[in-house]
């Protein structure tokens, strides 16, 4: 710790929330015991770091952002709320919803925290969103009443903002205010990163040093003469004279060595750091270029589990944020805000096909599935005649177009049966295959 450090060491010690932490972390630059300056900044020059943080704003930022109308178990897409187009096309000017989302997801995963301001017209109605610059955010709380404010400093700008005023979105938390920054957290493990990265740029810049020995017969005569001597091997040797042949004279001699157990340490430094990096950042290593023990098989399952257990928290942190922040309470019971994942979830097609046999009664079984609840789940336009469950034919398969289930269709319900129920008779006779439709991957 240099004298700064211990300066502030005191006041540190009483920092209790995550922000305090956080800039006082920042204040002594956040070097690490390897030596190593880890910010959000260097943390990105990670190769590992920049393509996990890279993959997943990527993937968060190129999904749809939805707004849906909830009417009980139903939801439909909601084209015309005031909100779809702020959400799903451009939050501000010039600024589309892709580079929002990219932008705050990529901070959020870096810092722990990302802000953007709300703009409101007269009436209180939503009207844009518009990220904050990285580190111009410092999240407060009144001691008086203990409400949120957030102190915003960029550049001429000195303001505090209330709560409402502030889209938040959050990392890991302890106390459900500020997100704790994952570079801080390991600053550690990244600082190992960065020197062993440093260290392995340092040893293959000079290629006469690490791999080769030069002898000769006796010794130099002055100190002079060896300095003299070895600047001209080595100005031989490295920059654009590398991989020159050498002409030796006078008995010297070059012997090449092998890595040695230092420089395998080195290597096998830096696969465990990129390991803890990804672990870090919850990534599956395919996802990182990391190829060593995929294979065929597993890659597929893995793209599932990067879905399921990387972007879908996320999404639902998304999802909440906005929800929260931007709805409004007296509309918060019919208004759902969703990041559609469906596509990104599907595993392979003959899986599929089989699933959706299954569901359709092909096996025999009550079918629980309509074709076009399945032709929503593979985004393709719902039938006319696809809103029926089929009936399984005594064989096993679905019954052809036309041919009800003559077992269980009411053909003699009396009279005064109840309407509900002569009604249910009479859907049962309309349940049928859709006519020319084929499961998906089954035969002609």
């Amino acid at each position: 710790m240099g004298l700064f450090g211990r300066l502030i060491a005191p006041w540190r010690e009483k920092a209790a929330s995550p922000h305090e932490q956080w800039f006082f972390g920042l204040m002594e630059g956040l070097r690490s015991a390897a030596g190593m300056r880890v910010t959000p900044a260097t943390a990105l020059e990670i190769p590992t770091v920049y393509a996990a943080v890279n993959d997943i704003a990527q993937d968060v930022a190129k999904l749809p952002l939805i707004v849906l109308r909830v009417d009980g178990d139903d939801r439909a897409r909601w084209r015309d709320n005031r909100l779809w187009p702020i959400l799903h096309d451009a939050p501000w000017e010039g600024l589309t919803s892709y580079r929002f989302r990219l932008s705050l997801q990529a901070q959020v995963m870096t810092r722990g925290n990302a802000f953007a301001e709300i703009y409101r017209d007269g009436r209180g109605r939503v009207i844009g969103l518009k990220p904050f610059r990285p580190g111009t955010v410092t999240l407060l709380r009144y001691e008086a009443d203990g409400t949120l404010y957030y102190e915003v400093r960029d550049g001429a700008r000195a303001e505090r903002l209330s709560a409402d005023r502030v889209f938040h979105l959050r990392a890991l938390t302890l106390d459900g205010d500020c997100g704790i920054s994952p570079v801080h957290q390991m600053r550690e493990s990244f600082g190992i990163a960065l020197a062993a990265q440093d260290y392995a740029a340092r040893f293959f810049s000079n290629d006469a040093t690490p791999r080769t020995v030069f002898e000769r017969p006796g010794h130099f005569q002055t100190d002079e003469a060896r300095e003299k001597f070895r600047d001209a091997l080595v100005s031989m040797l490295t920059g654009e004279n590398r991989h020159k042949p050498l002409l030796m004279e006078d008995g010297l001699v070059a012997k090449q060595l092998g890595m040695n157990n230092e420089d395998a340490q080195l290597v096998d430094t830096r696969k465990l750091q990129r390991s803890e990096a990804a672990a870090a950042l919850r990534i599956t290593p395919h996802k990182i270029g990391d190829l060593e023990r995929a294979t065929f098989s597993n890659v597929e399952q893995m793209s599932i589990d990067y879905v399921q257990d990387t972007l879908m928290p996320w999404a639902r942190a998304w999802e909440s944020e906005l929800w929260l922040a931007l709805v409004p309470e007296a509309e918060r019971a019919a208004t759902e805000i969703k990041l559609v994942l469906d596509g990104m979830l599907r595993g392979d097609s003959t899986a599929r096909a089989n699933y959706y046999k299954a569901a359709l009664g092909a096996t025999g079984a009550p079918a629980w599935m309509t074709p076009n609840e399945i032709r929503k789940l593979e985004d393709m336009n719902p039938h006319p005649d696809g809103d029926y469950l089929p009936v399984p034919a005594k064989g096993g398969a679905a019954a052809p177009a036309g041919e009800p289930d003559a077992q269980n269709a009411p053909t003699d319900a009396p009279a005064d049966q109840p309407r509900d129920l002569r009604a249910a008779g009479e859907g049962r006779l309309r349940l049928r295959a859709v006519p020319g439709a084929r499961t998906p991957g089954g035969d002609d």
